[in-house]
């Protein structure tokens, strides 16, 4: 019993370290890199702001491990919290955004086909730019997505952004706001390329062993086959 439990063991130890957390997008250099400027999140048709998202992608069925965006507060007891969405994308292609799914606009807007992954309060920021982190275990197949942030009414929460589009998983991906267009009461998307929105997905692919894990696995499924067959010879 205890050398076919090592048998066992060992093949599926081997088989689950094949899958490692790896950042599958980055807008943000470092934890607090330089930024640019601020978009406010909390809607204001003279000011902009309002619901904000930006896309990622992902080629294979994955477990969310992590997302961290750039927040600050203007002020930070203001009873502000911010919702964190996963949110389903519409239109685009492979690889490529089209747009966060989402009824209405303006004041109104609201997404739809939408998860909440968690919430961050306005006490665990700061006026400067910090990185707010969620600690996730989401899993997702493959496709495009979107991580959106919401803020309850009067809070004074901003959504940093990078002075350029480059970084793991920027390519063809897009930021969204719901305040573009000639009245500043349009929902828009734009290309990451712009200056996307800081934040950093991290995730592990989902547990298929790798043909040398499969490998592992047969070679003790085989021990134990040995030790049981010379068990019954004796």
């Amino acid at each position: 019993m205890k050398v076919s439990a090592i048998f066992l063991g060992v093949g599926l130890a081997l088989a689950a370290g094949t899958a490692h957390a790896a950042v599958i997008y980055n807008t943000s250099t470092s934890g607090t890199a330089p930024n640019v400027g601020a978009n406010a999140i909390g809607y204001s048709v003279q000011s902009g702001g309002g619901p904000m998202a930006e896309s990622f992608y992902t080629s294979q069925a994955v477990t969310l491990n992590s997302v961290s965006l750039e927040l600050s507060a203007t002020t930070n007891d203001d009873g502000g919290v911010t919702s964190i969405y996963l949110v389903a994308n519409t239109g685009g292609g492979t690889g490529i955004a089209g747009a966060p799914t989402y009824t209405g606009s303006g004041a109104s807007l609201a997404f739809t086909n939408s998860v909440l992954l968690g919430t961050i309060s306005n006490l665990s920021l700061s006026s400067s730019a910090t990185t707010a982190s969620l600690s996730l275990s989401k899993s997702i197949t493959a496709g495009e997505y979107w991580i959106a942030a919401v803020t309850s009414s009067g809070s004074s929460t901003q959504w940093w952004y990078a002075g350029n589009g480059t970084g793991i998983g920027t390519l063809n991906q897009a930021g969204f706001d719901q305040y573009g267009g000639p009245n500043y009461n349009l929902p828009e998307t734009f290309p990451v390329t712009a200056g996307g929105y800081e934040m950093i997905v991290s995730a592990t692919p989902s547990a298929v062993p790798e043909p040398a894990s499969l490998a592992v696995i047969g070679v003790a499924l085989a021990g134990l086959g040995m030790v049981r067959r010379r068990r019954r010879s004796v």
